[in-house]
């Protein structure tokens, strides 16, 4: 068995000599990363993960090696490998133990004592430096296979004192304070705008109320008074307490009324999908006056958003992305042709099944359950 102090092999240095004349079976005089991988599986029964493979053979045979590591240099790879694999494993758990929110993630300040505390006298902030270069956001969290090649890689550069380290961690800190301010700052005025958003649209819905009920005012003393009920207004409905029943409706009563039935369901699926998105045990601790603006915002958001046509931003609402049990039918009901033709169906459909000796009861839960399913989309 070969001991070093990189680790130790299952195999003496003669049985390793053959077993490259094996893997390297057309005498090219190299081997290949993935010939690598499979040889130490078949050592260890445990899969390296192929970035350690080349690593490890860049850092043995040189990066001018192109991921080929020739027969001199074969003994030297596997113990790399070999301590690279028993490294990560140690450092899993250590990752762990600074994963206080269990997210598999630890903060920029914990990955810098990580890496101070896996390459000891040898940390230098030259490698710091560039593992923070390399990050897309360098204050973000830091997950384990980020940090994983980091830790096993040999420090290069000259190793840093505490006085560099303790700075270093300061400048997080500080750094750290600064991104939280700006994500609170950022957060005030996205609620200062909804607020603002919203009291324009009740100063907006306040004008057209008072302006509809004056017009409507206007018009129920010139309809029931004439031009001379008009002409002297005095501020008050003619005829306010008397209601006339009428025999027939115009196009517009029936527009107001589809316009308020699709407002109400409007409405209604905003509050399911704003107290979805809060949650219950939240929504139950609201006021209703909290309740109702939530849903007045969402409402105000949307309308905004469609009307512009920022389909972007309508769908990234967070308190839209809930999906509903019900297809469309459920809400604003079949064409009249279509109803009428279900009607008729299901007519034949209960003498059917009273034919069949079903009961009145049995019949009528039956066509519940077909109906059920067709809102449901079954």
């Amino acid at each position: 068995m070969v001991l070093l102090d990189g680790g130790s092999l299952p195999v003496g240095e003669e049985e390793l000599d053959a077993m490259f004349t094996i893997l390297d079976p057309t005498f090219i005089g190299y081997l290949t990363v993935q010939q690598l991988q499979d040889f130490h599986y078949a050592l260890y029964s445990s899969t390296i993960d192929n970035d350690q493979v080349v690593a490890a053979v860049d850092q043995v045979c040189g990066k001018s090696s192109k991921g080929r590591c020739d027969k001199q240099h074969f003994l030297a790879t596997l113990l790399e490998l070999n301590r690279r694999m028993n490294l990560e494993q140690k450092l899993w758990w250590d990752f762990k133990v600074l994963d206080k929110s269990g997210t598999c993630t630890i903060s920029t300040k914990d990955a810098l004592f990580l890496l101070k505390a896996t390459h000891g006298e040898k940390f230098s902030m030259h490698m710091w430096n560039a593992f923070m270069k390399s990050r897309d956001f360098s204050n973000d969290v830091v997950s384990f296979h980020e940090i994983l090649m980091w830790l096993c890689s040999i420090p290069d550069g000259p190793p840093a004192d505490d006085e560099e380290l303790k700075e270093q961690a300061e400048n997080l800190d500080t750094e750290k304070l600064r991104e939280e301010y700006k994500e609170h700052k950022k957060l005030k005025l996205m609620q200062e705008d909804d607020q603002m958003l919203l009291t324009d649209y009740r100063e907006k819905e306040d004008y057209r109320d008072q302006f509809t009920k004056g017009s409507k005012r206007k018009y129920n003393r010139w309809d029931k008074g004439g031009v001379e009920a008009l002409i002297f207004d005095d501020g008050t409905d003619y005829e306010e307490n008397t209601i006339k029943a009428r025999d027939r409706v115009r196009v517009n009563d029936i527009l107001d009324s589809l316009e308020y039935k699709y407002e109400m369901l409007r409405q209604k699926l905003f509050r399911e999908c704003i107290q979805s998105h809060v949650g219950e045990t939240f929504w139950s601790t609201m006021s209703e006056s909290e309740q109702q603006e939530m849903v007045m915002l969402l409402d105000i958001k949307e309308k905004k958003f469609r009307k512009e046509y920022q389909m972007d931003k309508l769908g990234a609402l967070a308190e839209t992305a809930q999906t509903y049990p019900h297809r469309l039918v459920a809400l604003i009901g079949d064409l009249i042709q279509i109803h009428e033709s279900r009607k008729v169906d299901d007519e034949n459909h209960r003498t059917q099944l009273i034919s069949d000796g079903c009961t009145e009861d049995e019949v009528n839960e039956r066509l519940l359950k077909s109906h059920q399913e067709l809102i449901e989309g079954s």
